[in-house]
């Protein structure tokens, strides 16, 4: 009998080379990003605006509202592809996987079995998304009913290329554009896209480390609302969604953009919010 989420993993990785790996991605968009003080140009300020707000949605909308606490439902199978792609593309790793770990984290929040709280593993790991939790250390239940939405599985298993050829098709198609079209440009695109992950990663470092470390003064960690829905990569109000994990909004208005694109995406038929689950809390 499977006894953990390991027999799904992205096998051709250790824990070790996966972080490894990690480091390796986050070195390339950093690189990148730091191009924009040579090529900024329209085209990447755009393409900056975009990737974020559909990378906010994939992280945050998809991965974390929809796989982990199911409080929203894809309904389309092309927003839940592209949802996988970009979450991918994000840095979290694969959204089946994060979606277990933050159920852990939900259960053991702040203690030895929390899996990326600075207590445990330091405040700069936990802030740089370095987790060391073995694949084979996940049980089973935090997977429950993940394993059957076979487009998650699908890209849990294909983490790798999918990257490339989101990297690769990104460059080729915006370059293609540009020399026939006159628009956009492959590296004008890819630093915007790049600059997108970056402030994004950096965003989730403050909700992962900041927000649970105790040695922080409350008065640093409590953002305005507003301004920290944007820091933290639409996460919306933190203390808010571990109060109440299974609401599908973190916040009101446009302290949470996520939540009001969720309810875009439902007016467009796209998703599902469950609102059962938000009133249980």
């Amino acid at each position: 009998m499977l006894k953990s989420i390991s027999n799904f993993s992205w096998e051709e990785f250790s824990t070790r080379n996966n972080l490894y790996f990690r480091v390796a991605y986050y070195i390339f968009v950093h690189a990148l990003a730091l191009l924009v003080f040579k090529y900024a140009t329209l085209t990447t300020f755009f393409t900056f605006i975009l990737f974020w707000w559909f990378g906010a949605w994939a992280v945050s909308g998809y991965t974390h509202r929809t796989l982990s606490h199911k409080s929203i439902v894809v309904k389309n199978k092309y927003l839940e592809h592209l949802s996988n792609i970009f979450a991918i593309y994000a840095g979290i790793g694969t959204p089946l996987g994060w979606a277990a770990l933050h159920r852990m984290h939900h259960t053991h929040l702040d203690t030895e079995l929390d899996p990326h709280s600075p207590h445990r593993i330091g405040f700069w790991r936990s802030y740089l998304h370095l987790w060391d939790w073995r694949k084979e250390d996940v049980p089973l239940k935090y997977t429950a009913g993940l394993f059957r939405n076979r487009i998650a599985v699908y890209y849990h298993n294909r983490a790798l290329p999918t990257l490339l050829l989101f990297w690769f098709g990104l460059f080729f198609i915006s370059e293609f554009l540009k020399v026939n079209l006159g628009i956009l440009g492959g590296l004008e695109v890819c630093i915007g896209a790049a600059l997108a992950v970056v402030a994004g990663l950096h965003g989730m470092g403050v909700t992962n480390a900041v927000s649970h470390s105790h040695e922080i003064p409350k008065q640093v960690v409590s953002l305005d609302p507003i301004a920290g829905a944007f820091v933290n990569w639409g996460e919306g109000n933190h203390e808010y969604h571990h109060a109440k994990p299974m609401n599908y909004s973190f916040g009101d208005g446009i302290s949470d953009p996520i939540a009001r694109t969720a309810e875009l995406f439902e007016t467009l038929k796209l998703v599902q919010i469950n609102r059962t689950s938000e009133l249980n809390g």
